[in-house]
């Protein structure tokens, strides 16, 4: 069980920004005290307070003590602290590469690709197969695998399902855990990630544990490229993923590519 705090943080900045002195006494809070709270949570020393993790216990304790010292009302609950079961998925060590003919180029952690929150763990070298928005429902007319060969590569997809409807229905998933499941299912090894590269702000990679409900994949690596990571893996395929995406959205139909290039995650 993890110690998750009750109050939400936002809340009570809100509260006792507006309180200089309370009439019972509580210690004076000040600009200062709050600006100290607030790099106190985002310092290094916290790690980012993933959810599970030792610094977000730190924070969570360091939080209630401060409750404690303003005399806050605990709303029932022992220590400030409401306790639950939570997902907790830590990366150890990953390391991402494309190789093409004439290259073999690395890639960093956290600025060219990021491992999603619920990535499993595995060792991949394979080709790649770009397969759309990574949806196979041939039941409503459409299937982002139909005529590809995924069964032991690597397939990247698009992280957003589409922003259209097929004959008046959606025909997205809303959980990247079923977007797993339709890629092992067609014989994949692993999944990358890419944004969509034609919306205005197109989201850079991000590692959150949003993935909807269902089972922990543990052999079943997932990483999220930046579009400039992306480039360099369609580089030599004919396709731009901006061009693709385009041919997609305006036909609402597939348009699947194998890639010239292998990927090692």
């Amino acid at each position: 069980m993890r110690k998750i705090l009750l109050y939400a943080i936002i809340l009570f900045m809100a509260h006792v920004y507006s309180c200089s002195k309370s009439p019972s006494g509580n210690p004076r809070i000040t600009r200062q005290e709050l600006r100290s709270t607030v790099e106190y949570l985002a310092s290094h020393e916290l790690r980012g307070r993933l959810a599970g993790s030792q610094g977000y216990n730190m924070a969570a304790q360091h939080l209630a003590e401060t409750f404690k010292r303003y005399r806050l009302q605990n709303a029932g609950f022992e220590g400030y602290f409401q306790r639950f079961s939570l997902e907790y998925n830590r990366i150890q060590d990953s390391h991402f590469r494309i190789i093409t003919p004439d290259s073999i180029r690395k890639y960093r952690l956290g600025t060219d690709y990021i491992c999603r929150g619920f990535s499993g763990s595995g060792n991949v070298k394979a080709p790649v197969v770009f397969c759309g928005y990574g949806i196979s429902r041939p039941e409503m007319g459409y299937d982002d695998f139909e005529g590809m060969d995924a069964e032991g590569k690597i397939v990247v997809e698009f992280k957003r399902d589409p922003q259209w409807r097929l004959n008046g229905e959606g025909i997205g998933y809303r959980s990247l855990r079923k977007k797993v499941k339709a890629a092992r299912d067609h014989g994949a090894q692993a999944i990358i990630f890419v944004s969509l590269p034609n919306v205005r702000n197109p989201q850079k990679p991000i590692g959150s544990v949003m993935h909807g409900q269902g089972s922990q994949d543990e052999d079943f690596p997932q990483i999220h490229i930046s579009l400039e990571t992306a480039r360099h893996l369609f580089r030599n395929s004919g396709h731009t993923l901006s061009e693709l995406q385009t041919m997609i959205d305006k036909n609402q139909s597939p348009s699947s590519v194998e890639l010239s290039a292998r990927a090692h995650i």
